[in-house]
């Protein structure tokens, strides 16, 4: 059962328990059918600029060679009484008063060792997002595997509102649809990583931009960029917010598979994205989405609302 799915049956079994005087309390869940409609493709400007590098050093310029011409007229005070056997070319300064000393030629300079050019890490949003957008997109274009490490359903039991009657009976049903599900799935082709991994059914995994974002992160521990992304709140986004990044509960989905309900809505708030990017490769080999959803329901004639917490935990093999 998928979450869209999960939510419905969720929401109209409170309904209904409340209609038929509890008599469908003892039931866990609903027959839904649900068909898996086409996500619309978001439309965003997907600005990825590439990663800021520094100019690698250029060669040094060695000392110019010195000068081994001994001067033509030298006074006879400043001469050795005995001649060296041998005599090293040695580079003379003048003095104010005429007399030559000498000095030691120095040693020539080694030459700089080429380095590699030192990684700047992404500090302001636009650099960050830049990393991210280029990063993640390639999971749906290079990744060999994604793997969902757990599926976590939490319930916000400070979000429920149903009548006053009904509290304690809500929260158990909630409670018995959501739970953590922590059996690893695997994605293993193309096709199934786009139909699968968030946005679903779409060949990018972000399409957003600064404003849809309320801050971001980045810290180097040395092989890895540790970024973190929170989105702006938004009820019923299409192509903001959560909606550029995750994958939302669309309320065609909701119509389509309970024509019960009449009205839908969905706010989100707080959603995050935790990733861990390789600095050598560029590649994003970890994920965590965390996704808090508040849901208005009116169907039969009860209004209803339901907050639960979606998180999802992957691996990505390249």
């Amino acid at each position: 059962m998928n979450k869209t799915v999960k939510v419905i049956a969720i929401v109209l079994a409170i309904v209904l328990v409340f209609l038929c005087g509890f008599g469908l309390g003892q039931k866990k869940g609903l027959q839904l059918q649900v068909e898996n409609a086409p996500v619309t493709p978001v439309t965003a400007d997907a600005d990825a600029t590439t990663e800021p590098t520094s100019e690698a050093p250029t060669d040094a310029t060695f000392p110019p060679e010195p000068i081994t011409e001994a001067p033509t007229e030298l006074s006879t005070d400043a001469l050795p009484t005995e001649a060296p056997t041998t005599a090293p070319a040695t580079p003379t300064t003048a003095s104010n008063s005429g007399t030559v000393t000498t000095t030691k030629a120095p040693a020539p300079t080694a030459a700089p060792t080429t380095t590699k050019p030192v990684q700047k890490t992404p500090s302001t949003k636009a650099e960050i997002l830049a990393l991210f957008t280029k990063s993640a997109n390639k999971i749906k274009t290079s990744a060999k595997k994604v793997t969902r490490n757990y599926e976590d359903l939490q319930h916000n039991e400070d979000k429920l509102q149903v009548p006053a009657i009904l509290k304690g009976i809500g929260t158990g049903l909630i409670n018995t649809f959501l739970k953590k599900d922590e059996t690893p799935v695997d994605y293993a082709t193309k096709d199934e990583i786009i139909k699968e991994y968030p946005v679903k059914g779409q060949t990018y995994v972000t399409a957003a931009k600064e404003s849809d974002l309320k801050s971001a992160t980045c810290t180097d521990d040395g092989k890895y960029y540790n970024v973190t992304l929170t989105f702006i709140d938004a009820t019923d986004p299409t192509n903001t917010g959560a909606a550029t990044s995750f994958n939302i509960i669309k309320a065609e989905e909701v119509y389509a598979a309970a024509s019960v309900v009449k009205s839908f809505s969905a706010t989100y708030y707080d959603a995050k994205i935790v990733c861990k990017i390789d600095k050598a490769t560029g590649n994003m080999v970890s994920a965590t989405y965390t996704l808090p959803i508040v849901m208005k329901v009116k169907a039969l004639g009860v209004d209803a609302q339901v907050g639960m917490t979606f998180i999802d935990d992957y691996s990505i093999t390249y």
